[in-house]
């Protein structure tokens, strides 16, 4: 079962722990919930990374029965840092930072985008990228960061619906990502139950299969 410390229950503790800074893997809100607070809640989202799931009050209610308000957050396991800031504090303690940094790793997702086709490469960046940050947030943050140079200005609606049908849904189905470990553990299901979450892969497949994305040439 999912440590209740790991999660924030309520509208208005939500908001605040988006207005504080916390990192955050991820939202479940209910499908229906229509108030004033939760106005206030996709208000304080908006700008943000965070994923947010409409889901019915019953999938909520695993997790808790307390009053909860049809919003749930689930506290990320991993505190992200800028890296202005995290150098001088590294130097302050007398530690030699290392840092990996990707330099030119753009030029080689356009070489492989003109090859597979955008969105295909845009799947591939979220295999490696939820393989890599074991949660829905950091997949989706990298794969965005890796993948921007692939849309024009005037996309980021297509951007926006690329990053959910790849990197939302992939993150889930790595046995070792928060998105997939989380819920599967909450039900006491077995890891390989992902295999069964057909629709994660799906969505993706059939995305590539209408789109033609599998055929090299192919921008969409």
């Amino acid at each position: 079962m999912v440590d209740n410390s790991e999660m924030i229950f309520g509208v208005r503790a939500v908001i605040e722990a988006i207005q504080a800074g916390k990192d955050i893997d991820k939202i479940l809100v209910k499908k229906d919930i229509q108030s004033d607070l939760s106005k206030e809640l996709f208000a304080a989202l908006k700008g943000t990374l965070i994923p947010v799931q409409r889901v019915p009050v019953e999938r909520i209610n695993r997790f808790t029965r307390k009053n909860h308000q049809g919003v749930i957050a689930f506290v990320s396991a991993v505190t992200y840092q800028k890296t202005e800031d995290l150098v001088p504090f590294l130097f302050e303690e007398g530690k030699n930072p290392l840092f990996v940094m990707l330099d030119g790793i753009t030029e080689y997702v356009k070489t492989i985008s003109q090859k597979t086709g955008r969105f295909l490469c845009i799947v591939l960046l979220s295999v490696v990228t939820s393989m890599v940050g074991c949660n829905q947030t950091i997949a989706i943050m990298m794969t965005e960061q890796l993948g921007c140079v692939l849309y024009k200005e005037q996309e980021n609606s297509q951007r926006a619906v690329d990053l959910e049908d790849s990197a939302v849904l992939i993150s889930a189905l790595i046995p070792w990502s928060i998105a997939g470990a989380v819920p599967a553990a909450t039900i006491g299901a077995p890891v390989y139950c992902l295999a069964a979450a057909c629709y994660l892969y799906l969505i993706p497949i059939c995305r590539l299969v209408r789109k033609k994305n599998i055929f090299p040439g192919c921008n969409n």
